[in-house]
């Protein structure tokens, strides 16, 4: 039968760019690529890794092109790791820009309320 695909995502685009010698021709193949996602209805979701304080491993100006840019990470509070999550950017809706505290379960992914430095 036939399979009617909503989402795209790529996990990670580090393992892409590690393969191959990113340049701009390389860049103008993903832009290429990502556009073509977005031509055919899917969501797509991109997954980068970077350093806290560092730019993620997009190359060049992948993040302009992104509608969306979601951080993940953890966070040390009165002793404990916390898992953080901060909405960097979400084109066309307004969003808090304060880093929430998460919790992840079986049930899914609880918003536990800002964290404050």
């Amino acid at each position: 039968g036939s399979h009617q695909f909503s989402v795209f995502v790529l996990d990670s685009l580090g393992a892409i760019y590690s393969l191959t010698s990113v340049d701009t021709e390389m860049r103008k193949k993903m832009f290429g690529f990502f556009d073509f996602l977005r031509t055919q209805g899917l969501y797509t979701i991109i997954i980068t890794e970077r350093q806290t304080g560092e730019y993620a491993e997009l190359q060049g100006n992948e993040g302009f092109i992104a509608d969306g840019i979601i951080n993940l990470g953890l966070d040390r509070r009165n002793g404990k790791i916390v898992r953080t999550m901060q909405i960097e950017k979400m084109r066309h809706l307004r969003h808090s820009m304060e880093k929430q505290a998460i919790d992840i379960s079986a049930g899914g992914v609880t918003i536990l309320g800002p964290l404050f430095d």
